[in-house]
């Protein structure tokens, strides 16, 4: 008799001696048949045991080729981070000689517009360390948060002018990428360095995000602003032009009883 499973598959044969005794009539075939069944039936219960610890198996192995894979994945991501944080050092300590080195060369340099114009090379060389300090500081090392930023740079820049109390700093909390970073960095040097220098402290700076997907940066003095004949030819409004057209940047000047600002306005862009 076979011994037929699932999908009519044939499992086996069962055999059964018989003797001048024992007669094979319809009830005993009916009781074979029935064994048979119920044995097919617990083969085919193993067989689905089989099947299923062997996927259990090969599902066990293919999470484990993935664990591996994205622990490799993540020691790479990870080594990388600590390389371009190392870069970042590097960068910063290089332009920070080079910001040095132009400040000793100040007292030998003849002539107060030479004189000055190394001093604001050393800035805006020390602008850009700055940028570079906080992403080797940080833990994005793509990206640098500007209320600590610009609030260090602007620190930096009263330290180097004598009036470390004389620039408020109000910045919104928010990441920028460094593309953005440091263009603003050099926006933000040129304008505070030409109000101090002008018109003296206090000056002030406030960056905000507005609803409309877009930074507003506003530089502030108590100063009237510059002359009529005034033609924004200088290097400081060159660079200020330059950095506000690569950020897409709309320029702004207003003259107000308390003072006069300069506004940009800088689109924010998905990175």
């Amino acid at each position: 008799m076979t011994v037929v499973g699932r999908d009519t598959d044939l499992i086996g044969v069962l055999v059964v001696g018989v003797n001048s005794r024992l007669r094979l009539d319809e009830p005993y075939l009916d009781f074979l048949q029935l064994v048979a069944a119920q044995l097919a039936g617990s083969v085919s219960t193993l067989q689905s045991i089989e099947e299923e610890m062997s996927a259990a198996q090969v599902r066990e192995a293919l999470i484990n080729e993935l664990q591996l894979s994205k622990e490799a994945l993540e020691a790479q991501v990870l080594q990388k981070e600590i390389l371009l944080k190392e870069v970042n050092h590097r960068v910063k300590n290089s332009l920070q000689i080079v910001s040095s080195i132009l400040q000793l060369q100040v007292p030998y340099v003849a002539g107060s517009e030479a004189a000055g114009a190394m001093r604001n090379a050393a800035a805006r060389v020390l602008a850009v360390a700055t940028v570079h300090e906080r992403l080797y500081r940080g833990e994005n090392v793509k990206a640098v948060r500007l209320d600590t930023f610009l609030g260090d740079l602007c620190h930096e820049i009263g330290r180097a002018y004598g009036c470390q109390g004389g620039i408020e700093a109000n910045v919104d909390s928010i990441e920028v990428t460094t593309d953005m970073a440091v263009p603003l960095a050099l926006i933000v040097n040129e304008l505070v360095t030409n109000a101090i220098k002008h018109v003296g402290p206090p000056c002030g700076i406030t960056l905000q995000t507005n609803s409309g997907g877009s930074l507003k940066l506003t530089i502030s003095d108590q100063g009237q602003g510059p002359a009529q004949e005034w033609t924004g030819q200088g290097l400081g409004s060159r660079i200020v032009k330059a950095f506000s057209n690569q950020l897409g940047a709309t320029v702004e000047t207003k003259r107000e009883r308390t003072g006069y600002a300069i506004e940009l306005t800088v689109p924010l862009t998905d990175s």
